[in-house]
Formats: structure tokens, C-alpha cells, sequence
């Protein structure tokens, strides 16, 4: 029986990692820039209502002009054990006029960056939204 747990347990664990090599493969490194109020308007007007600053600074980087802003959601993530609720951060989810998709933007519970990838057709290939 030891075997087998043994077994199991290493399995889970080869899996755990694959999985957060997957995700870390799938982000992207960005080069931010200081966030123009111009880009916090568009992400305010389009939804936004969290870590704006952020948000512009990390979409200004990835080459997007506040005119091609369409939509913002930001979802709360959290951990919850039993009646303890722990803030992990938001996911800022960004759609640009004229494509389906998204550029979601990991921050962190005081608005730091954490990181960034596409969703749908928008693509980021080497630090610039591509498409």
C-alpha cells in the first residue's frame, strides 16, 4: 500500500509541476511604462475599477493606444478556508476594439504587477500586442 501512495504522490506532484510550467510559459514579460492619465481614462470609461494605474501601465507597454480600449472586468480572487477570506489579487480582463479576446493582467491585493498573457485572438509575442 505504501508503494502505491508513493506513487500517487509522485505523480501529483510531476502533474502540479507541469501545470506551472504551462503557466509560466504562457505569461509574458512586459517592459511598463509610466501609466498616462489618458490610458487610466479609457480603462475608467471602459469598466475598469481596480489597479488602474497598473493596468494602463502594463497595456501602455504592451503597445496599446487608450483608443483602442473596449471593455474592462476586473474579477476579485480569493482563498477561502471555512469563514477566513484571503485577497490573492485581480484579474483585469482588457478587450480591444475590433478583436475577440483579451489581455488579462494578473495583479496583486495592493495593485503591484504580477503578470500578464492573451486570451483569443489578441496575441502578445514578444512584449507587444501583435495583433
Amino acid at each position: 500500500m505504501l508503494g502505491f501512495l508513493d506513487s500517487v504522490r509522485s505523480r501529483s506532484n510531476r502533474i502540479l509541476t507541469l501545470v506551472a510550467a504551462i503557466g509560466l510559459a504562457a505569461c509574458t514579460t512586459v517592459e511598463r511604462e509610466p501609466a498616462s492619465q489618458a490610458m487610466v481614462r479609457a480603462l475608467s470609461a471602459a469598466g475598469g475599477d481596480r489597479c488602474l494605474d497598473t493596468a494602463a501601465s502594463v497595456l501602455q507597454g504592451l503597445g496599446v493606444e487608450p483608443g483602442n480600449i473596449d471593455r474592462v472586468e476586473t474579477d476579485r480572487r480569493s482563498n477561502t478556508s471555512g469563514d477566513d477570506e484571503q485577497l490573492q489579487g485581480y484579474t483585469i480582463w482588457t478587450s480591444l476594439k475590433g478583436r475577440q479576446g483579451y489581455v488579462v493582467t494578473f495583479v496583486r491585493p495592493d495593485c503591484d504587477f504580477a503578470s500578464v498573457y492573451d486570451r483569443g485572438e489578441i496575441e502578445i509575442e514578444n512584449g507587444k500586442v501583435v495583433n
